[in-house]
């Protein structure tokens, strides 16, 4: 199909769509509505949403099991869309009712630059089909970043004036041909508002000052465990960060219940957390990870040290470990362990 095919069919779905919605047939807040118009959009450039290799799509949440989630304050819902090339996610569209104003929500743009930003995409979209939000996903996300910082908001009346931006973005074939990347590299994208960072870098650095916080507080507390030993304190450290991350990550892919170190930290985070290693953990997982290290379980350490990583952990930090790739997470860690803990004078310090 050539360009002005797709500009032909866009034009037809837009007519058809308004005439539904002109008729009462539409119920605009049903997320399931949208989605019927938003998966013939989608294939009008290309993509075949049955085809899983090319766009997964999440399940549509009933109200109430949204209503439920949100009384939990859970933000673990993933982006309705998920664009492929293989095993490879790309970018993410989220569908929206009209319940949710695109335009005006901090929430909605957070989120869905959030889930960007977390696997290097260029960009993320959101839309109802009535609009669509194109956010460049390349700085580091807000939560208090204006809905419209580093967005493209057209409406339906403006698709077909502006529709060399919607294909350059929603093209399967220009997607596939890395597209997005040339549209925003930084030699294209101008001088930033905002600093560019990846989240590797990002989140290695703020791991690094985490595990030297983490040492102090262990060599203060507890002299009589690792002494002055470098590589002993080292290796507690090191073991201790292993595991919450793990078990951050096992609840993102939904193996654990989601918020679970956040409950740790209102009951006293560092001995439920331990009690938990030495028993559920080291049952259900059973493998080294998990191995019952009595050096580690007779630790004493302030509950207040653990609360600069879950704040690393959990909303409003924009990381987001239910879509962050695993080859990701491992660039996290050879970055974050190229640094190496030493005991000077009774300080902590890392090269």
């Amino acid at each position: 199909m050539s360009s002005e095919q797709r500009k032909i069919k866009l034009g037809e779905l837009i007519a058809e769509y308004k005439s539904f919605k002109e008729a009462g047939k539409l119920d605009l807040t049903s997320e399931e509505t949208i989605r019927t118009w938003l998966n013939p959009f989608l294939e009008i450039f290309g993509w075949d949403v049955r085809d899983t290799s090319q766009i997964l799509q999440e399940k549509v949440l009933s109200k109430k099991e949204k209503e439920a989630l949100k009384e939990i304050k859970s933000t673990s819902t993933r982006p309705d869309y998920t664009f492929k090339l293989a095993k490879e996610k790309l970018t993410f569209l989220d569908a929206k009712d009209i319940t949710v104003s695109i335009k005006t929500d901090p929430h909605a743009a957070f989120q869905i630059k959030s889930y960007g930003w977390s696997i290097l995409a260029p960009c993320a979209f959101i839309s109802n089909f009535e609009e669509l939000a194109i956010y460049d996903c390349t700085y580091i996300p807000s939560a208090d970043q204006a809905p419209a910082f580093g967005r493209i908001y057209l409406t339906i009346d403006e698709y077909l004036d502006n529709f060399e931006i919607i294909e350059n973005h929603l093209n399967k074939e220009e997607v596939y041909g890395g597209r997005l990347s040339e549209l925003y590299s930084d030699s294209l994208s101008g001088v930033r508002e905002i600093t560019k960072e990846t989240p590797d870098l990002r989140f290695a650095e703020q791991l690094s000052q985490f595990r030297l916080s983490l040492a102090q507080s262990i060599l203060d507390n507890n002299s009589a465990i690792v002494g002055g030993n470098t590589e002993n304190l080292s290796y507690i450290v090191q073991i201790i960060i292993n595991r919450i991350l793990f078990i951050r990550v096992c609840e993102a892919r939904r193996i654990e219940e989601n918020g679970l170190l956040q409950t740790y930290q209102k009951e006293g985070f560092w001995n439920k957390f331990k009690e938990s290693s030495y028993l559920n953990f080291y049952e259900h997982y059973d493998g080294h990870l998990f191995d019952r290290i009595s050096s580690i379980h007779d630790l004493t350490i302030p509950d207040e040290v653990f609360d600069e990583l879950l704040q690393y952990l959990y909303y409003p930090a924009p990381y987001r470990f239910e879509v962050i790739p695993t080859k990701l997470l491992s660039d996290i860690y050879e970055i974050f362990l190229s640094k190496k803990l030493l005991i000077e004078g009774g300080e902590v310090q890392d090269e």
